[in-house]
């Protein structure tokens, strides 16, 4: 958000779709950026990190939740973020 109006990356957000549920909804990802991430990164209670290619196109996020109750620490977080990519990297082929 340091780098973009929030204009320009609320465009941008609402560009990123999710695969849809069974009955036809976009899913929590999608409802989240749309909804809530901009409000929550300002108000300090979230931040949401954006995953953009070359041409800015969003291709992903990751966030975290800094609720006291349910922690978990960044390197973890991305560490499970990792070994999801790696499985997917499995699935379709690609390393």
């Amino acid at each position: 958000m340091e780098e973009l109006s929030e204009h320009e990356l609320t465009e941008i957000i609402y560009r990123f779709k999710s695969i849809l549920q069974q009955d036809g909804k976009s899913n929590d990802v999608e409802y989240f950026l749309n909804n809530k991430a901009i409000h929550l990164e300002k108000v300090g209670a979230s931040t949401t990190y954006l995953v953009f290619d070359q041409t800015i196109n969003l291709l992903g996020q990751i966030g975290r939740n800094f609720n006291d109750q349910h922690t978990i620490k960044g390197q973890d977080l991305l560490t499970l973020a990792y070994k999801k990519l790696q499985e997917a990297c499995m699935i379709v082929g690609s390393t």
